[in-house]
């Protein structure tokens, strides 16, 4: 603890008091702390370190150091209790109980601010019932931090409007934390940069003609891709961004390489080659301009990943050796969108192989138990952990260093979730990322523009 008067205490110095005496940093986590309490202690930040790179135990100990009293922490659901472990963990004094933390699971719950006031810990669901908003917007916060905030990417939603607008104007402060930055397009920053930084982030449409390629298509405005990416990224780390990527500060994580696994089933594939094209304007449409898919390509969703189980299957005991490869891996993550095809994987699989994992929804004993048997199991253990991509938030699955996508999400960010959770601090090896499409596909067409929105990405915050 501090033995000093404060004013004679470097930031590293002000870092150990507050740290638990079993627990060190990384040099760049040091130095973004640093930022955070001295040049930038009056601002509101963008911290949009790669998953895997510690934003959480960043912010923790910004605001221990800055000694913040009134904390509020808003994302997603299945995050939440991540947040409070962390804390407890990280923070001398909350792990041992002296200060109160309040995780807010239920609509109508209670803010309780005395003797103390807690934490606020709550989802962003929640954040925008009646009942927890009104209690959220009556209090004047030290700091806000609004955990996964590519969420915040639809200017229009209630939580974008509650987030940005009126809890971000109820705070001194605010961390928005995220290492995808953007959730799909380019034009799905501006929320955030905008409330950041309004004398340098533009208006929606001055920055949407500045830096989006812009068409106007049968079914409205479609954002074709980035433009003008560097000056923006230079805007962002000028102002309020502070970008770390996992290969500028940890020289010996893994790299990642990827592989698309074709289908190659002829019958199977011309139906749904077939299928894409007839639909190929609706989806060009979802995926391009509205976000938002049609109920026949909802269908032909869930088509194409039940379609995929058996060739999923087969490429899962493949990997395991136990198929006709004679070598094979011990551990192997599975994650796939639809609860029919967890359900049929889950299975099959099971028929050859121990199956952990569990859906979105899932409860929080569930979710640890599950993956701590699977990162705890014998290494020569043969199992796969399998998930869908709500359960993909919040957890380490570093046992593992391949990972099979049965299904693709259409959102970048959730893509990028679940490889992180192999690709993150402890992975020791390469990690292996494999993609099961059908060719010419509705399957492809996810693909391609995902890798699309990953080049804009790269080019706007390198």
């Amino acid at each position: 603890m501090v033995t000093e008067p404060e004013n004679t205490l470097t930031v590293p110095e002000k870092i150990q008091s507050v740290l638990s005496d079993d627990k060190t940093l990384f040099p760049y986590q040091i130095d973004d702390i640093t930022k955070l309490t001295t040049e930038w202690k009056n601002k509101s930040v963008f911290l949009g370190l790669e998953m895997g790179l510690g934003k959480t135990i960043i912010s923790i100990l910004t605001w221990e150091i800055l000694k913040y009293e009134k904390i509020l922490i808003i994302c997603p659901a299945n995050v939440r209790f991540v947040w409070e472990s962390e804390i407890r963990e990280w923070s001398e004094g909350y792990k041992s109980f002296l200060y109160d933390i309040q995780t807010i699971t239920k609509s109508n719950e209670k803010i309780i601010t005395k003797p103390v006031f807690p934490i606020i810990i709550t989802s962003y669901d929640l954040s925008i019932a009646p009942d927890i908003a009104q209690q959220l917007l009556s209090f004047d916060w030290d700091l806000i931090v609004f955990d996964e905030c590519h969420c915040l990417g639809n200017p229009k939603s209630k939580r974008t409007k509650m987030c940005c607008g009126n809890l971000f104007k109820r705070s001194k402060r605010s961390l928005f934390l995220s290492g995808s930055i953007q959730r799909n397009r380019i034009i799905n920053v501006w929320p955030v940069f905008r409330t950041l930084c309004p004398e340098k982030i533009s208006t929606f449409w001055k920055f949407a003609y500045r830096y989006n390629y812009i068409e106007q298509g049968e079914y409205g405005i479609k954002f074709l891709g980035g433009r003008n990416l560097e000056e923006l990224g230079k805007i962002a780390t000028d102002n309020f961004l502070i970008r770390r990527k996992k290969a500028w500060v940890l020289k010996d994580l893994p790299e990642k390489i990827e592989q698309k696994i074709y289908i190659t089933d002829e019958k199977i594939r011309a139906e749904i080659e077939k299928q894409s094209f007839l639909l190929g304007d609706e989806l060009e449409n979802s995926l391009l301009t509205t976000g938002v898919m049609s109920e026949n390509l909802a269908t032909l969703r869930r088509q194409i990943g039940e379609a995929k189980i058996p060739f999923v299957v087969d490429e899962c005991l493949e990997l395991l050796g136990l198929g006709s490869s004679e070598e094979g891996i011990n551990k192997l993550v599975v994650f796939c969108h639809h609860r029919s095809v967890f359900g049929k994987l889950q299975k099959e699989l099971s028929k050859h192989v121990k199956v952990y994992g569990f859906l979105g929804g899932a409860g929080n004993e569930e979710r640890r138990g599950n993956v701590e048997r699977f990162q705890s199991g014998s290494f020569n253990e043969k199992s796969i952990f399998l998930g869908t991509f709500a359960a993909a938030e919040g957890i380490t699955l570093t046992a593992a260093s391949h990972i099979v996508f049965a299904e693709m999400s259409w959102s970048l960010s959730q893509n990028e979730q679940a490889i992180d959770r192999l690709h993150r601090i402890g992975q020791k090896n390469t990690v292996y990322i494999k993609y099961l499409l059908f060719k010419n596909s509705l399957d492809e067409i996810v693909y391609r523009v995902y890798k699309r929105k990953m080049v804009d990405k790269q080019k706007a915050f390198k």
